[in-house]
């Protein structure tokens, strides 16, 4: 998420909670979220936003989602108004206003128990995830489905997460995990950013800056959670700058959260990437040049989220 009227550097950090893939894809080593009772449906209050005509003045769309959950988009007038609300996920750009699915269908893989290949409710799950606009058209497939390996048996798993949105650019995690027979985990984790004006944008670590003295900064930190007993020693190894994603300080100011990872052992894989390493996010203030018109939050949003601070604020754009 990018940030919360109640929180300010957390939200931020893990929550808009940004790593390497496709277009950005980073590593091979080897990624979302129960309301109170005191919590107002504010899709119980507020009449369903449907398609509308060109709007008398500016609107902002906003998307997030309460603690534990579902994502939901809220339209905003300037002045930080509440116009309305859906269920999902909604950004808006000069083509019209795009939506975000995900479909998901049984994946077929061979029995643990049977050397032959066999279609079971477990064998896990593959993804595919779409943008298109409200009226479907102009589809943009942004995640194909995994194939399952045929080397392999056991429980598959493909899963995506939207990690944050700023205008068209869309902040995605893709991990793939095979539980393979015998507990042999294979996980992988990918990141991109996905630009729904001009597809995927794959020059992403250019154009952060300040990178190399964060990464010596993540490798000292790792460093000090080295047990002297381990029988590697991954001291001489720099983390690479796997995933970023944008987040928003209490000040309203656009800044991006960077994971940087490196290979591991086994037994201290922390989960964060692909299978087996060791990763650690850090912030940055540095702003390419592209994101300069989402440097700071519109009064309008926030003014919404002091309003409604159960919401935590994952991407905005401007209608």
């Amino acid at each position: 998420m990018l940030c919360s009227a109640r929180s300010s550097a957390h939200a931020g950090l893990v929550a808009l909670a940004i790593f390497g893939l496709l277009a950005g894809c980073a590593s091979t080593p080897a990624s979302t979220p129960a309301a109170d009772s005191a919590t107002v449906d504010l899709r119980q209050t507020l009449p369903k936003v449907g398609v509308l005509d060109e709007p008398r003045e500016p609107e902002l769309l906003l998307w997030g989602h309460e603690e534990g959950g579902p994502f939901a988009t809220y339209r905003v007038s300037a002045d930080g108004a509440m116009l309305g609300v859906e269920n999902g996920i909604f950004i808006a750009t000069a083509r019209g206003e795009w939506g975000w699915t995900v479909e998901e269908k049984p994946a077929r893989t061979l029995s643990c128990h049977q050397n032959v290949e066999k279609f079971d409710e477990e064998g896990g799950k593959v993804l595919r995830a779409v943008a298109a606009l409200r009226d479907g058209s102009h589809p943009q497939v942004v995640v194909s489905e995994a194939i399952p390996p045929s080397d392999d048996a056991g429980p598959f798993e493909q899963s995506v997460s939207l990690l944050g949105s700023l205008g068209p650019y869309l902040f995605v995690q893709e991990r793939v995990t095979l539980f393979g027979c015998g507990k042999n985990l294979r996980e992988t984790v990918a990141f991109r950013v996905w630009d729904l004006e001009g597809a995927v944008w794959n020059g992403w670590r250019t154009e952060l800056t300040g990178v190399p003295a964060l990464q010596q900064e993540v490798r000292s930190k790792l460093d000090e959670r080295l047990d002297d007993l381990r029988d590697d020693d991954p001291r001489s190894i720099v983390p690479e700058l796997t995933q970023f994603r944008p987040s928003y300080g209490a000040s309203g100011r656009l800044g991006f959260q960077l994971l940087f990872t490196r290979p591991t052992l086994e037994s201290y894989h922390d989960t964060q990437w692909s299978f087996p390493s060791e990763s650690m996010e850090l912030a940055s203030e540095g702003l390419p040049e592209r994101f300069a018109a989402w440097s700071q939050l519109p009064a309008g949003i926030t003014r919404f989220l002091a309003a409604h601070p159960r919401i935590f604020l994952d991407g905005w754009s401007t209608r």
